[in-house]
């Protein structure tokens, strides 16, 4: 009886030790991906055909809360991170937790404005944002979807639009500032509000995107991958590379994405 539990305790020690991982001949290619939630769909399906074409496996998570980037710092242990967060990269730059030669554009967005089914803009939308009159048309409680810039990465330029379009001022009285997107969605299907949101989350959500933001008021969206300082950089560049493959590109694409 005795032997027979020495043996056990053996066989979990061996199982337990890290350098047992290591060496196990028939380990599989790992890596680990943290993304803006706006990717989920596309990525959900790029990390499968990675893993299924390089016969390996992908951890996939999404953080959008700005209070939330600070896991990296705290070792949250992703080996891949891609952002439109262009302040995020910076400051990781500078604590040295990337590979700057490994940044690479894997895809780009625009921001649109979203409203009921069957609202109609009229003026010169090149001269502002015409909506404050035609909320106030809606209902007893209009409201303006914006989203919130510390908990979705697209609310910096929506704020950076409004200001530009001298328009932030004029919708105050009716703005949401909104920290989830299926919140910002239900604003506009069941409360006939406008809002300021993703052009793909508009085109994935059936919303009439009743406007696109000039493209000049606010910066490119554009979403960047990086490799994190660790043990995995290798396998993070390869996945990266396949990010700017035909089959990923074509992925981004089939969920209204830019890749260019």
């Amino acid at each position: 009886m005795k032997r027979k539990w020495l043996i056990m305790a053996v066989a979990w020690l061996l199982a337990a030790s890290p350098l047992h991982a290591e060496q196990a001949p028939d380990a599989l290619p790992q890596v680990s991906v943290l993304a803006d939630g706006s990717l989920t769909l596309p990525l959900s399906l790029i990390v499968r055909q990675y893993a299924k074409q390089n016969n390996g496996t992908v951890e996939l998570a999404f953080v959008d809360d700005q209070a939330k980037t600070n896991l990296l710092a705290e070792g949250a242990g992703a080996d891949v991170l891609i952002t439109m967060r262009t302040a995020w990269l910076e400051q990781l730059q500078q604590q040295g937790l990337i590979d700057v030669h490994s940044e690479t554009p894997v895809a780009n967005n625009t921001l649109v404005l979203a409203g009921p089914e069957k609202a109609v803009l009229t003026g010169d939308m090149a001269r502002g944002l015409p909506v404050a009159h035609m909320l106030m048309r809606m209902g007893p409680e209009p409201a303006f979807g914006v989203p919130h810039p510390e908990n979705l990465p697209e609310g910096s330029y929506a704020r950076a639009a409004l200001r530009h379009l001298d328009r932030e001022g004029d919708m105050e009285p009716y703005t949401l500032y909104v920290k989830q997107r299926p919140q910002l969605v239900s604003l506009v299907k069941n409360q006939n509000a406008f809002a300021v949101m993703l052009a793909t989350e508009a085109l994935q959500q059936n919303l009439q995107p009743v406007w696109p933001l000039p493209a000049s008021a606010y910066p490119p969206i554009h979403y960047r991958a990086v490799v994190l300082a660790g043990d995995n950089m290798k396998e993070a560049r390869r996945f990266i590379e396949y990010l700017s493959s035909h089959d990923a590109r074509a992925v981004f694409v089939q969920f209204g994405f830019g890749t260019r």
